[in-house]
């Protein structure tokens, strides 16, 4: 079955999954890195160039040849232009938009809200930065300050408590690493490492522990990203949350060696009493998504359309050649 579904797609319906299994009022707090993808260049490596999409000339050629198809076949109007949709969405969800403007759009459409819900309900949020959009270009704006006029325009979150940014967040560094103090039980507070790239080790999950070890940090807990692999370990006496990855397996993925990941939301718990006596965690990924948002009939619906079309294209092709062989033999008898 062609592609997979969405990162927009995935985001919102793990999310959606999250929260209703877990309930609004029971998250203590988030933590948000790497919102936006940015326009990153790194080797052969561009963010602009990752997109599926085809020239407008070419989408109408096979649109045609799709429909085309599935009226010779005998289907009706309705199963057509389903398949029309699917088609058409697949393609415009196959359109990069490395510019900021769009991506802070998505942002404030699809997750602005949800975090606002969360922090009106006593969730706590806590804001690092990833390195894709420091790495779009020179003297690049913070993602963090920017992140932060877009969930708290006049400051009113953070003057009452509800969203704290980490300096590695403002600081226009390449991604953060700081401390956090998530709430406890009985006032207690819990120290908690909140970073976007960590070390790199023999394994995902070896680096960012060696590192929390040597930086000699108070915190028992830390949570980090980047790795676009889901994991938690406990070692040396630290235990850690690697998050899951968003976006879908593209061709740089493969170039550099790592496998297509499972994508969703995770949920970490940890130890309210401030002991540090364990560490949980509950993940909405890939089979979750996939039964939400329909994937299995979305993907057949595509696996058809490519059918149709090429099968459309091809004996329009062969038609068209035929032809102009018709045409060559009637000039060679003038």
């Amino acid at each position: 079955m062609p592609g997979r579904f969405t990162l927009e797609e995935g985001i919102r319906a793990s999310q959606q999954a999250a929260l209703q299994a877990e309930g609004v009022d029971s998250m203590k707090a988030g933590f948000i890195s790497e919102t936006f993808n940015g326009n990153q260049k790194f080797r052969s490596y561009e963010a602009a160039k990752l997109g599926t999409w085809v020239s407008g000339m070419h989408f109408n050629l096979e649109l045609n040849a799709l429909t085309k198809g599935m009226m010779k076949e005998g289907y009706s109007l309705p199963e057509i232009n389903e398949h029309q949709r699917v088609f058409t969405q697949n393609m415009l969800d196959g359109i990069v938009s490395p510019k900021l403007e769009s991506q802070t759009s998505d942002f404030i459409t699809y997750e602005v809200p949800m975090f606002q819900e969360g922090m009106n309900k006593g969730m706590k949020l806590y804001l690092g930065m990833g390195n894709h959009h420091q790495a779009s270009g020179n003297n690049m704006q913070s993602e963090g300050d920017i992140v932060k006029k877009l969930i708290d325009t006049e400051g009113f979150y953070e003057n009452q408590g509800s969203l704290e940014l980490g300096y590695g967040a403002t600081a226009g560094q390449s991604f953060n690493y700081d401390m956090f103090h998530l709430p406890g039980l009985e006032g207690k507070i819990i120290p908690w490492v909140f970073a976007h790239k960590a070390w790199s080790g023999k394994t995902e999950i070896n680096g960012p522990i060696q590192q929390m070890v040597r930086t000699k940090d108070a915190a028992v807990y830390g949570d980090f990203a980047d790795r676009h692999h889901e994991g938690m370990a406990a070692q040396s006496g630290k235990m850690i949350f690697l998050d899951a990855g968003k976006p879908p397996v593209n061709p740089f993925v493969q170039m550099i060696g790592k496998a297509s990941s499972v994508r969703g939301t995770q949920i970490p718990k940890y130890d309210p009493t401030g002991g540090n006596g364990y560490m949980a965690k509950r993940g909405f990924y890939d089979p979750v998504v996939e039964k939400i948002i329909g994937w299995d009939e979305k993907a057949n619906i595509l696996d058809r359309c490519y059918s149709f079309i090429g099968e459309t294209m091809k004996d329009d092709s062969f038609t068209k050649k035929v032809a102009q062989i018709n045409e060559l033999q009637k000039y060679m008898k003038k």
